[in-house]
This record gives structure tokens, C-alpha cells and sequence, in this order.
């Protein structure tokens, strides 16, 4: 399973750790990759959940709490505003093969 999801992970602590400042953190990365560090961690935690939901062994409590959400409600809601799916329907597309996500 994935780590280092459940922890605070702040800009300020970002830049502290490459020894720059936040604002310069935010203002640099924007301007490289098109989209803030916020944006780019919320990517990484969806692909990070899609991967655990497509193992049935995983269960969607385990999957939230892999990718730091305390409670199995707030990655179900935050799951569904994210692809359109609940945890629930995108396991069972998965399984069945059908497409993963809701065209938004």
C-alpha cells in the first residue's frame, strides 16, 4: 500500500525542505508544470486510490485511510467529486470492465 499520504503536507513544509519560500515554491511549480503543488497531490492521491480499489483484497476503508483520510465517509465523498463514481461503482466498473469514470 501506498505511504506518506496521512501526513500534513503543506507548502511551507515543501519549501522548508528545498530550502526556499512558499510563495517562490508556488509561483516556480505553477509556472512549470501548469498547476499548483495542491492540484498535483490531489492527482497523486486518485491514482493512488484507483490503484488500491482495482485490488478487491483492499477494502475502501483500508483504500481511504492508504491515502490519509481519516474516515471512510470523507474518501468516499471526496472520491465521488473527484471522478463522478463512489469508491463502490468505480470497483465494481473495474471488475466488470467497463469504463472507470463518468464523462464530466
Amino acid at each position: 500500500m501506498p505511504q506518506g499520504y496521512g501526513g500534513q503536507l503543506t507548502l511551507k513544509t515543501l519549501a522548508e525542505q528545498l530550502a526556499v519560500s512558499p510563495f517562490h515554491l508556488q509561483r516556480t511549480y505553477k509556472r512549470v508544470t501548469g498547476h499548483s503543488p495542491a492540484v498535483q497531490l490531489q492527482r497523486v492521491r486518485l491514482q493512488a486510490a484507483r490503484e488500491l480499489l482495482a485490488d478487491p483484497s483492499v477494502s475502501m476503508a483500508e483504500a481511504g485511510a492508504a491515502i490519509g483520510f481519516r474516515s471512510p465517509s470523507h474518501f468516499a465523498v471526496w472520491f465521488r467529486q473527484e471522478t463522478g463514481l463512489s469508491p463502490t461503482e468505480y470497483r465494481e466498473r473495474h471488475e466488470s470492465g467497463q469504463p472507470k469514470e463518468e464523462q464530466r
